[in-house]
């Protein structure tokens, strides 16, 4: 009996150490919480560690310049290298009379003519003791680092860059730039264009790429459709949020992302954000649990991570797996993507401009003769 109580006794005592190494550690056959690990490291490396150097990074800043540096060091670490025209991994451009920004550029030669371009914004909003970009778009800059250590370390028939666009909060001024510069020899010969922007803090994941049926709109729906992770496309309506800028549609918030300057040049460009469209009317995005505007008014580290837990560097996770199983997918690598296959006259500001002036015009026009019309009846 004596025997029977001991060996119970071990059984407990080694049941109660199990169930304490289980829950407070991480194990590192786990692929998710691996890749979790990697995720909360690499915000330790380039953020945490220099928080009060960087917390600032609005457009022209010490800031924004301080932690381009830091991402060129990333980039360099990989292995990657510069772009075939360039010598750096920076490239300065004039946001103001006084103010300039950059991009952080990288590139994976894997020897092919054409491009698949992975990226993210690194500039963010500042509100002292409030809003650090710690969800927009420290989450985005995060998830593309830890895509391109994926890809820098495989090797795929088109040849990667990675971009950190700078000034993207004063209208995606880095990405426009960045194409601006391009050869058309690279522009011409990109498949596709990933923007990652805001995919923390969200109870859901959300992917966007045009308003209107393509090719490879149609193969991206396929494959996201198969995940085990759920990817939200949500409902647009590009006319009228363009014409009357309805921030309740989500078409009007991504196209303030960075990946409007490649679908406005016929560019297929894939987009990620996080958040909830279904909740608040539609506001669900921007607000959780009282916060209001965690993207910009309450970004910090403190308040994502109490409100969303892990789910924040899950949500980071779940996206840069998706991007790299896409990436190395048959269908993907089989597909005749090409630039230009967007039509670019939809995506265009000044035709939408002036479609609103003809609408409104016509409307005016109906109410007059309407108006003329009762008038000649009364008459009569």
């Amino acid at each position: 009996m004596r025997k029977i109580s001991f060996i119970f006794l071990a059984f407990l005592i080694s049941m109660c150490f199990s169930f304490s190494t289980t829950n407070n550690t991480v194990r590192a056959d786990n692929p998710e919480s691996a890749s979790i690990l990697e995720i909360k490291q690499l915000i330790s490396e380039i953020y945490i560690s220099s928080l009060d150097e960087v917390k600032n990074r609005t457009a022209g800043s010490h800031g924004e310049s301080a932690f381009a540096d830091i991402l060129s060091g990333k980039l360099s670490e990989m292995g990657l290298s510069f772009l075939p025209e360039t010598e750096s991994f920076t490239q300065s451009f004039s946001i103001s009379d006084n103010k300039t920004s950059k991009n952080v550029v990288g590139f994976k030669n894997n020897n092919s003519e054409n491009y698949v371009v992975i990226g993210a914004h690194y500039d963010s909003i500042y509100l002292e003791g409030l809003s650090y970009g710690f969800n927009d778009n420290l989450s985005g800059v995060v998830g593309t680092l830890q895509l391109a250590k994926k890809l820098s370390e495989v090797n795929l028939n088109y040849n990667i860059i990675v971009v950190f666009y700078g000034a993207e909060e004063v209208g995606c001024l880095g990405s426009k730039y960045f194409l601006s510069q391009l050869s058309s020899e690279i522009k011409n010969n990109i498949l596709l264009s990933v923007n990652f922007d805001s995919i923390g803090s969200g109870d859901k994941l959300y992917y966007f790429h045009t308003d209107y049926p393509t090719q490879y709109g149609n193969i991206i729906d396929s494959f996201l459709s198969q995940q085990t992770n759920s990817f939200n496309k949500p409902n647009t309506n590009r006319l009228f949020s363009s014409l009357f800028n309805n921030d309740l549609n989500y078409t009007t918030i991504s196209l303030n992302s960075d990946n409007s300057s490649y679908i406005k040049q016929g560019i297929n460009s894939l987009f990620f954000f996080a958040g909830d469209l279904d909740t608040n009317n539609g506001l669900g995005f921007f607000e959780k649990q009282g916060y209001s505007k965690i993207m910009h008014n309450t970004d910090t580290e403190q308040v994502n991570i109490s409100v969303f837990g892990d789910l924040f560097y899950e949500n980071i996770s779940a996206i840069t797996d998706l991007c790299f199983n896409l990436f190395a997918d048959e269908s993907f690598n089989e597909s005749n993507f090409y630039a230009g296959q967007i039509d670019v006259i939809l995506y265009s500001d000044w035709a939408l401009k002036i479609l609103g002036v003809i609408l409104i015009a016509l409307i005016i026009t109906g109410f007059y003769i309407f108006v003329n019309l009762k008038d000649k009846k009364k008459k009569q």
